[in-house]
């Protein structure tokens, strides 16, 4: 008995060990996260080229509480001095990216910081990261008011200055993890890239414009369902391209909540989603064709449109799906205009050229937004593809607008069929346009009634009344 009580009163006192154990452990993280030591290089502000990228010399700090403190090198290669870093975003966990620069020269160096925003590129599938600013604030470690933001779109920007023989620490406060770029910019150079984009963005936003008014514009031709449905995704793909190029910015502050751009993309590319099933089904006539793959696609398109409403209140799982949903319907719609291609079907044979760039820019898109490649190239590659799509699917909308007008040579064939089996069969034509208050009447006609060939056809309403019987 004695015994087994000193075995049942051992046990509390190992937990008890073992608990202060664990608590000086996390005494010791929480010590090395608050005052971590900053051993990275020091970046050399007199820039050899017009730019450097720093993401391979940034100090990544993380701290449970929102001040942490660091040591950071001194000028000339003096006694390390300490960086307080105040965090201004939210949440249990705080990060920042530290650099320090150095101007051995004689000269001030007016550089800038770069940062991109989160976009459609390296946002993920499965979780997607919100979109917008990762930068919650910036700080020196030398008093400066030196520190000026620019007004870029696509990026958070700041001008610094660092003095002749000066040595400063900055400090990124970040907002979420998953940091891919930062540049340190010359100042000419920079505005001189940041023009050049501005006009890229234009000319796609404006030849995305172009071609969504244009869209709908061929409704008021011929008054069919596949115009509305070309429209809907026209107009969510130039809402697209004007969040990831950075617009939405401007417009931000008139949303409610904190995470607006990721409302605003989880609506658009479930708008997109729905766009393109409406699509799938009026190119090809999917109804007509099959009833049972027609339901079907009608109910995933009102189930995408369901999804855009709910993107307001779960944006990351909405984004998810969307994304996911859009391949899936790229790919089946692709096989299945393919299959119609092969039946000879002239709706499917119009529309196999613009569901294959479709599917080319959706394996690009799906590569840029899981970052697969790392490329600078792949945001205006996935900007222009988009615009790519919605020209060769203007193209074919043209044709399904025109392909039965009077210029057309089917027009010609069935009219000509018409003409020969009205002339073997002795009938005549006669036609009055009441609005214009015209009046066509066949020689046939005019020959059966006994008149002078011309005298009735014009506007003799009267005359053509009165041999009516």
């Amino acid at each position: 008995m004695l015994q087994g009580n000193g075995v049942v009163e051992g046990r509390p006192e190992m937990a008890r060990r073992l608990e202060h154990l664990r608590a000086a452990v996390a005494m010791l993280i929480l010590a090395w996260a608050s005052s971590a030591a900053y051993g990275a290089d020091i970046v050399n502000a007199a820039l050899q080229g017009p730019n450097i990228d720093l993401l391979p010399v940034l100090q990544f700090v993380e701290s449970r509480t929102p001040e942490a403190t660091i040591e950071i090198p001194a000028a000339g290669g003096g006694e390390k001095g300490s960086m307080k870093l105040r965090s201004a975003s939210r949440g249990t966990l705080h990060r920042w990216v530290v650099f320090t620069l150095s101007n051995p020269g004689t000269t001030p160096q007016e550089l800038i910081l770069a940062v991109p925003h989160q976009g459609f590129v390296g946002s993920g599938l499965m979780r997607v990261a919100s979109s917008g600013s990762l930068v919650t604030s910036i700080q020196a470690s030398v008093a400066t008011d030196q520190l000026r933001k620019l007004n870029v779109l696509g990026s958070d920007a700041v001008t610094l200055t660092v003095e002749p023989g000066a040595t400063a620490t900055y400090a990124i406060g970040l907002a979420s993890a998953g940091l891919r770029s930062v540049t340190l910019w010359k100042r000419g150079a920079f505005n001189a890239q940041s023009a050049e984009f501005a006009f890229f963005r234009g000319v796609i936003l404006g030849i995305a414009l172009l071609l969504g008014i244009a869209i709908v514009c061929l409704f008021v031709v011929r008054s069919r369902a596949v115009f509305p449905a070309a429209a809907l995704f026209a107009w969510s793909s130039v809402a697209f391209i004007a969040l990831d190029a950075g617009y939405f910015s401007a417009v931000s502050h008139l949303l409610p909540g904190e995470d607006g751009a990721a409302r605003a993309s989880a609506i658009i590319e479930s708008l997109m989603l729905a766009g393109l099933i409406a699509c799938l089904i009026t190119f090809v006539e999917l109804r007509k064709r099959s009833a049972v793959l027609g339901i079907l696609f009608i109910m995933m398109g009102g189930g995408a449109l369901a999804l855009s409403v709910y993107g307001w209140f779960q944006p990351h799982l909405v984004s998810a799906i969307a994304r996911i949903g859009f391949a899936t319907v790229a790919v089946a719609g692709f096989a299945i205009v393919f299959g119609y291609w092969r039946a000879g079907a002239p709706r499917a044979q119009a529309s196999l050229l613009p569901w294959s760039v479709l599917l080319a820019w959706t394996v690009v898109a799906a590569a840029g937004a899981l970052d697969i490649f790392a490329l600078s190239i792949m945001k205006p590659l996935i900007t222009a593809g988009l615009v790519m799509v919605l020209v060769t699917m203007s193209f074919t909308l043209a044709q399904f607008a025109f392909n039965q007008s009077s210029g057309s040579p089917r027009f010609f064939e069935d009219s000509g069929r018409r003409a020969l089996a009205l002339a073997g069969s002795e009938q005549s034509v006669w036609d009055w346009q009441v609005e214009l208050g015209e009046l066509y009447v066949g020689p046939e006609l005019e020959r059966t009634l006994g008149v002078v060939p011309g005298s009735v056809s014009g506007t003799d309403l009267k005359s053509w009344m009165g041999l009516i019987h």
